[in-house]
């Protein structure tokens, strides 16, 4: 009986140290898939110099890096937003949409630091004598509302 239990034990032991090292080359190779993804981005209008709302214009702004695998998730519905937002009237309100790689040209660095961003992805509304930061869903349906609660 003790030959019986040890060799149940040995083969327990076997399927378990299995099982975590199937998980762990699962885990290597989602991360791998993560670190190494391909960012293809959508129509995003990146800046090609500072934002500069005057009287009615509302800026929203994503603040993003290739790197970031939230920033990834986050740009197929910035799409969405470009799409259904940008250069719209919204309560008398011009609406524009752009992107800024805080890691792009200067312009985009500059951009960046001038607005404090420190974690991606960042989304702020600018108006010209306000910035609204954005805490809400990665959505455009949600970034839609957002806009639309912040026109006035």
């Amino acid at each position: 009986t003790n030959i019986v239990l040890v060799c149940v034990l040995v083969i327990s032991l076997i399927a378990i140290g299995l099982y975590y090292l199937m998980e762990s080359n699962r885990n290597i190779e989602n991360n791998r898939n993560v670190e190494h993804f391909e960012s293809q981005p959508a129509e995003l209008n990146n800046l090609s110099e500072k934002p500069n709302p005057k009287g009615k214009d509302l800026i929203i702004v994503l603040f993003y890096v290739d790197w970031c695998p939230h920033c990834v998730s986050t740009k197929p519905e910035w799409e969405k937003l470009v799409n259904n937002m940008n250069n719209t009237n919204i309560k008398g309100n011009n609406v524009k949409v752009n992107a800024c790689n805080a890691e792009g040209t200067q312009v985009e660095k500059d951009f960046s630091n001038e607005n404090n961003v420190q974690g991606y992805p960042t989304i702020k509304l600018i108006k010209e004598d306000e910035v609204i930061d954005y805490n809400g869903a990665r959505n455009a349906e949600a970034m839609e509302e957002f806009i639309k609660d912040n026109a006035n």
